[in-house]
C-alpha cells in the first residue's frame, strides 16, 4: 500500500492499539512495519520503489497503480490482470452480499 503520511500515522496508531499480548497482532505489526518505506517523488514525478518492495510485488517491468479509498496500491501488471479478471467474475456476487 501507498499511504499519505497522515494516513500512515493513523493506521500506525490503530495498529499500536492492538497491543502486544496477541501473537497475531505482533506478527501482523512485524510484517506490516518491516516493509514500510518512506518514498519521495523524483523530479519527473516517479516513485522509486526499493528492490525488496519490487520483489515482493513481483514487479519486473510494468506496474499498475490502483486507487483504493485512502491509499494507492502498486501491482505488477500481470498480477493485476489476473486479479481483476478473477475478482471481476465475483464482482456482482460481492456487491450483492455487501448490499450494493
Amino acid at each position: 500500500f501507498v499511504f499519505p503520511l497522515a494516513e500512515f500515522e493513523a493506521v500506525s496508531q490503530k495498529l499500536r492499539g492492538l497491543g502486544m499480548s496477541s501473537s497475531a497482532a505482533r506478527a501482523f505489526n512485524r510484517l506490516f512495519f518491516s516493509g514500510a518505506t518512506e518514498c519521495e517523488l523524483d523530479p519527473q514525478g516517479r516513485i522509486l520503489l526499493p528492490a525488496n518492495l519490487r520483489e515482493y510485488a513481483g514487479i519486473q517491468k510494468d506496474c499498475v497503480i490502483v486507487g483504493v479509498e485512502n491509499r494507492v496500491e502498486i501491482w505488477a501488471a500481470e498480477r493485476w490482470a489476473e486479479y481483476s479478471e478473477e475478482a471481476g467474475e465475483l464482482y456482482t456476487e460481492i456487491a450483492e452480499k455487501l448490499g450494493f
